[in-house]
């Protein structure tokens, strides 16, 4: 059996899963197949997500295997759109015994306890240090999210709204839709777009909360200050967390979204700031002594190529800072 017959054998199991009508024994196929593997794990945590965001998991459909499976594999194939004209809000039904089993440690949906779920359980994306991750939001807007981040969006988005929650930094290429408006809501920064490109950067040990805009307009507000702003295309909000100031600046930013594809870019960026990008990118400990962290440094490097260490043993070869590596994390110094 070749992997594209398998995967819809799979499909076919988590289809019947979800809709709360999958025997024993098929289940535990299921389970087995599914903790086979971290490349089994991913997909099906994938096609878990994909389900319930098309909102085709609920108590109220008739389990038909033949039906459901049929709108599952439309919604895997781009068929949202017209997926989304047909189904209503309902209640999440899932036996709690299969919770508890699979879909709690696969998938990381937020939902309450026992067999009734609120429609506006969440959905979660999370990203470990490492390589970017890219989703498509059942509006059709395409996200980047980048090491060591996390998106959170309601069940029903795109049907009563589009609101999601970062944690961290992602690019969004933001579908556009007049009567909803993209929000992306922070600790400290919220965004509104009805359709455009931008790069939203606050993580939590981050000092300084970042805004992009490759096109279109966005409308921004700090929770702290209740200060808002506009940005146009080519500019940047920076806010300092420590007074909940933003301002504003004129950039290029057609590079801002370079890590989202393997390009990691400091234009005149702090060393303790390069230390942070390095080591969420390569999930490696990186220690800057104080004297050392405020000089600057310009650079490019291809990260699907190049290591933690060439990218420091490059920025040491300017004589500005040294850098060693010992017990187990490097430590740059003068």
């Amino acid at each position: 059996m070749d992997n594209k017959d398998r995967h819809d054998d799979i499909d076919a199991l988590i289809a019947k899963y979800l809709s709360d009508e999958l025997d024993e024994t098929s289940f535990n196929t299921l389970k087995e197949w599914t903790y086979r593997s971290v490349s089994n794990r991913e997909y099906v945590r994938a096609r878990v997500e994909e389900w319930f965001s098309a909102g085709v998991a609920a108590d109220s459909y008739k389990y038909d295997a033949e039906s459901a499976y049929r709108r599952f594999r439309l919604r895997i194939e781009g068929a949202e759109a017209n997926m989304r004209k047909r189904r209503t809000r309902r209640v999440i039904r899932i036996a709690a015994a299969i919770v508890a089993a699979v879909l709690l440690p696969l998938a990381g949906y937020l939902y309450g306890t026992g067999r009734d779920y609120s429609r506006h359980a969440m959905i979660s994306i999370e990203t470990s240090a490492g390589a970017p991750s890219a989703a498509t939001l059942p509006d059709g807007t395409k996200v980047w999210l980048n090491a060591m981040s996390r998106l959170e969006y309601p069940q029903d988005f795109g049907i009563n709204g589009r609101n999601i929650t970062l944690k961290g930094e992602a690019c969004f290429d933001v579908s556009h839709d007049e009567k909803k408006p993209f929000i992306v809501h922070t600790d400290d920064v919220s965004l509104t777009v009805l359709g455009t490109k931008f790069t939203f950067s606050n993580y939590a040990d981050d000092d300084n909360v970042t805004v992009d805009l490759i096109r279109g307009k966005v409308s921004l507000s700090a929770t702290a200050s209740e200060q808002s702003m506009y940005l146009a295309a080519n500019e940047r909000m920076t806010m300092d967390k420590r007074t909940g100031k933003m301002k504003k600046s004129r950039i290029n930013a057609a590079g801002s979204d370079s890590w989202t594809h393997g390009e990691i870019i400091f234009e005149d960026t702090p060393l303790d700031e390069i230390a942070k990008a390095v080591s969420r990118r390569y999930g490696v400990e990186i220690k800057v002594a104080d004297s050392t962290g405020k000089k600057r440094f310009y650079g490019a490097f291809d990260t699907r190529r190049r290591t933690a260490e060439d990218i420091l043993e490059a920025i040491s070869k300017t004589r500005r800072v040294k850098y060693t590596y010992k017990n187990g994390k490097y430590i740059l110094y003068n």
